[in-house]
C-alpha cells in the first residue's frame, strides 16, 4: 500500500494538461511534536523512506469545487489569491535593509551546487528579499504550536552522487480553519512536488523525487479547486500528512541543499521549514514597468520559453518550469531581458446567450496595499475629492494578514454606475490583474500608493 518516492517517476510531455487532484477530509486538530516525528521518519534517508504517497490524478471538476464555510465570499477568495500569487510592490523596511544576507548559508561543500552561488546571492540582493523571507513573521502567522523543521548540517550522510545538490519545489495550498480557535491558515499544504535540480541538462527537466497529495491538518475553508484542480474527492483516503512532508524534506535537504522555485518563500512557509539556501525566480526576473512588483511564473515562462502555462496549476510542471527559467538565468550569466505581463485569456466556455448578456457592474471597488495608519474616512475623502463621486461607505480596513504590512477594504457606492465613474475618473497607472480585472495604482500624498480594482458584478 505504501510507496517510496524513489520508485515513482512521473513523465510529462509538453502540452500535457495539468492533473486535477482533489482535497481531503482533514484532521480536526493539528498534530503535536511534528519535528520529532519528521526526524524519526527521515532517519533512514530519503530514498529508503516508506511513505504513504497519494498520487495526484484527474477527477476533480468545476462542479466539485466547494468551501466548508457558507459565509465565505468567492470574491474575497480571489482577492487573497492574487495577493499571494503575485507579491506586490512592497518597500523593504529600513531595519531589514541593514541585515547582512551574506552571513546566511551558501552551498560550498558540494561542487555540483556551486553553479547556483550567483543566483543565491542575487536573490538576497532584491530590495524585498528580507520582507518575503522573514521566517519569524511566518512563525507568528502559523501560531506558536505549529512545529517547524530545519535541515541538518552538510555531512557524509548527504555527500553521495545519489543525493541531490539542489531541488526545485512547488506546493499547492488550500485554506483551512482550526475548529477550536477559529484561526485561519491560507497556506495549508495539499500537494507537494519535489524535482531534482542538480543536472542542468536533464532531458525531462529533472527527476521527480516526490509528487503527492497531502492531507490538510484542519477542516478546509476553501479548496481553491479553480486554481489547482484539487477538490474534496481524491484526498478522501489520503494518508500523507504534514509530518511525512517535513520528514521527506529534512531527509533530502542539508543546510547547503539549494532549494529553488518561484516565490519559493511561500512553499517553505507552507512546509513550515526554515531554510536559507535558495534561488527564487520571482526575485531574479524583473517586470518591464512595475517597479519591484514581482512577476508571476506564467510571465517569466512566456518571456524565457515563449510558451503559455496551463490555466490549472500543476506543482510538478510549475517546479520544472521555474527550474528551466532559473537554468536560463544561469546560462545567461544573470543578464536576462525584462518580463512583460501575460494578458489573461478570455474564457472559451461562454455560449451565445452568455456573450449577448449585458455585464453586471459591481457597486464596489476593492482597495489593497493600504499602508498602516490609513483609516476608512481617508479613503472616502480621497475618492470624493479626486472623482467628485461620493461613496456610500468604506468598510473597515483589514490589516489582519500576517505576511504583509498592508491592509485592504471595499468602497461601496450607491450604484454600479457610480463605482464605474469613480474608477474611470481616478488618475493613475492602469493595468490588468491575472484574472483580467482592471486596477489602478493611485499615489498618496504621504508617499507610496494604494491599488484600486474593479470587481465582478454581484450575484443576485
Amino acid at each position: 500500500q505504501a510507496k517510496t518516492p524513489a520508485s515513482k517517476k512521473k513523465k510529462k510531455k509538453k502540452g500535457d494538461k495539468s492533473p486535477k487532484p482533489s482535497a481531503t477530509t482533514p484532521q480536526a486538530t493539528a498534530p503535536a511534536a511534528i519535528p520529532a516525528v519528521a526526524a524519526a521518519l527521515a532517519a533512514s534517508g530519503f530514498r529508503s523512506m516508506n511513505l504513504p504517497v497519494s498520487l495526484p490524478h484527474s477527477g476533480a471538476t468545476k462542479e466539485e469545487e466547494t468551501t466548508d464555510d457558507d459565509n465565505y465570499s468567492e470574491e474575497e477568495s480571489s482577492e487573497e489569491e492574487e495577493e499571494e500569487e503575485e507579491k506586490g510592490p512592497v518597500a523593504a523596511p529600513e531595519s531589514s535593509k541593514k541585515k547582512k544576507a551574506s552571513s546566511a548559508t551558501l552551498p560550498t561543500s558540494d561542487p555540483r551546487a556551486h553553479r547556483w552561488l550567483s543566483a543565491i546571492l542575487k536573490t538576497r540582493e532584491h530590495p524585498n528579499h528580507d520582507t518575503y523571507f522573514n521566517f519569524d513573521k511566518y512563525r507568528d502567522y502559523f501560531g506558536p504550536d505549529c512545529g517547524w523543521v530545519k535541515a541538518k548540517p552538510y555531512g557524509p550522510w548527504c555527500s553521495g552522487l545519489d543525493h541531490p545538490a539542489a531541488i526545485a519545489i512547488d506546493c499547492e495550498m488550500v485554506e483551512t480553519r482550526c475548529p477550536k480557535t477559529g484561526r485561519i491558515n491560507d497556506k495549508a499544504l495539499c500537494r507537494l512536488s519535489v524535482v531534482d535540480a542538480t543536472d542542468p541538462n536533464s532531458p525531462e527537466g529533472g527527476e521527480v523525487l516526490l509528487d503527492t497529495l497531502v492531507k490538510p491538518e484542519w477542516p478546509v475553508r476553501d479548496y481553491r479547486t479553480r486554481i489547482h484542480g484539487i477538490g474534496p474527492k481524491e484526498l478522501k483516503d489520503c494518508q500523507f500528512t504534514m509530518q511525512h512532508a517535513q520528514a521527506f524534506m529534512t531527509a533530502i535537504c542539508s543546510e547547503e541543499t539549494v532549494v529553488v522555485g518561484h516565490a519559493v518563500n511561500n512553499d517553505l512557509a507552507t512546509l513550515r521549514m526554515e531554510h536559507h539556501c535558495y534561488a527564487d525566480s520571482s526575485l531574479l526576473f524583473r517586470l518591464n514597468s512595475e517597479g519591484y512588483r514581482t512577476p508571476g511564473l506564467k510571465d517569466v515562462v512566456k518571456s524565457v520559453r515563449g510558451t503559455d502555462m496551463p490555466e490549472t496549476h500543476d506543482s510538478v510542471n510549475d517546479s520544472r518550469m521555474a527550474l528551466a527559467c532559473l537554468n536560463h538565468y544561469l546560462a545567461k550569466g544573470g543578464v536576462v531581458k525584462l518580463v512583460n505581463r501575460v494578458k489573461p485569456k478570455k474564457k472559451k466556455n461562454q455560449n451565445k446567450d452568455q456573450k449577448n448578456e449585458p455585464k453586471k457592474i459591481s457597486s464596489m471597488l476593492f482597495v489593497h496595499r493600504i499602508p498602516q495608519g490609513c483609516k476608512p474616512e481617508h479613503i472616502l475623502n480621497m475618492i470624493a475629492a479626486h472623482t467628485h463621486v461620493h461613496p456610500k461607505e468604506v468598510d473597515d480596513i483589514d490589516f489582519s494578514a500576517e505576511n504583509t504590512n498592508f491592509g485592504k477594504t471595499h468602497i461601496k457606492f450607491t450604484t454600479g454606475e457610480h463605482a464605474e465613474l469613480a474608477f474611470n475618473t481616478l488618475v493613475g497607472e492602469e493595468y490588468f490583474d491575472k484574472t483580467g480585472r482592471p486596477q489602478k495604482r493611485i499615489p498618496l500624498r504621504t508617499g507610496g500608493y494604494v491599488q484600486i480594482r474593479k470587481m465582478h458584478g454581484t450575484k443576485k
